[in-house]
């Protein structure tokens, strides 16, 4: 297995940051089933060869595109379907399939699935704003072999502040419980507030978010093949202080002057609202909790150079080495 990086790259708007992740898992195997450029629809493969406006472009009111992972994952082949808003090509809504897959479909009208759940947005004419205008510096991870997660990382151009960052985020093997039939994790955060800062409090160890299916937050199913199975809100959960996250601020280790990253387990306490049951989703294999405090955009070396990036404080992800431009 390999991650295939595509970094430090610079776009005009959300509409080519999106079209170039399209590329990026078509690259690692991804296959488009179905799609339109807001204009004409081809019901078998890809319509969008472009990222601007106009014919075949991704940057239309409408365009919407079905991509299903390359192969079997926990018995099943997700896809996931991306729609642009009529609002501006900073908006848009993600759904998934967890198996039974999309079919119909028109020039305007996006495909469904009886098992379609939004991941972000939720009304399909305008969807939700998932980028800041203007030119976005953007990098995107993929890997290229089963369970074929990702992850995509935008900021304003001359700022470090993260403007977007999603993830499909497979949880490590093993940390997940036995009878889990789907550990994925769809990370959203938009407006440069990274999860885990509406989760953790100095009043408790463990805090969960809430949020509604389709708005900013990390999603995923509870008990997902058995009775009961919930689309539910998990959280990012964090050991903490008074107020502050355990390990983060202890510095490089001081036996090789690297620096320590820590595992992010998701889950949820129970008495939460309506949802009562408590679990532990799994251990994240994207999202890594540093141990030192780093600005945005800088990179950590913990086993070669530059081997991590930063996306947020106290946040980081797998890195490819390379020095990223701002």
């Amino acid at each position: 297995m390999a991650k295939v990086f595509l970094a430090s790259q610079s776009y005009a708007n959300g509409a080519l940051v999106l079209f170039n992740l399209k590329a990026q898992l078509k690259v690692c195997g991804w296959v488009v089933l179905r799609s339109s450029d807001g204009t004409t629809f081809n019901a078998s493969g890809d319509q969008i060869t472009t990222g601007a406006s106009g014919a075949n472009g991704m940057d239309n009111n409408n365009a919407w595109f079905v991509i299903q992972q390359p192969a079997v994952v926990n018995g099943v082949r997700r896809q996931l379907m991306f729609m642009r808003g009529q609002s501006g090509p900073e908006y848009w809504t993600i759904s998934q399939s967890y198996s039974v897959g999309y079919v119909g479909g028109s020039a305007t009208v996006p495909a469904t699935a009886t098992d379609s759940i939004y991941v972000y947005g939720t009304e399909v004419v305008n969807g939700s704003p998932m980028f800041a205008a203007g030119n976005q510096r953007t990098h995107i991870m993929c890997d290229d072999a089963s369970p074929y997660q990702w992850w995509l990382n935008t900021h304003s151009q001359a700022t470090t502040t993260v403007t977007c960052f999603i993830a499909m985020d497979y949880m490590v093997a093993g940390s997940q419980n036995a009878l889990d039939d789907d550990p994925y994790v769809y990370v959203l955060a938009t407006g440069g507030n990274l999860i885990y800062n509406s989760v953790t409090n100095g009043s408790s160890a463990l805090m969960q978010q809430n949020a509604a299916q389709g708005a900013t937050g990390c999603f995923g199913w509870f008990k997902r093949g058995l009775a009961g199975a919930t689309w539910v809100n998990v959280a990012q959960l964090l050991i903490t202080a008074g107020g502050n996250q355990v390990y983060q601020g202890q510095g490089q280790n001081g036996y090789v002057t690297r620096d320590d990253i820590f595992p992010i387990m998701y889950g949820r306490g129970g008495g939460n609202g309506a949802f009562t049951q408590p679990f532990i989703k799994g251990t994240s294999s994207i999202l890594f909790m540093m141990g030192t405090n780093r600005a945005s955009q800088d990179t950590l070396t913990v086993s070669t150079t530059r081997d991590h990036l930063v996306i947020g404080p106290g946040m980081a992800v797998a890195w490819n080495g390379t020095i990223p431009t701002l």
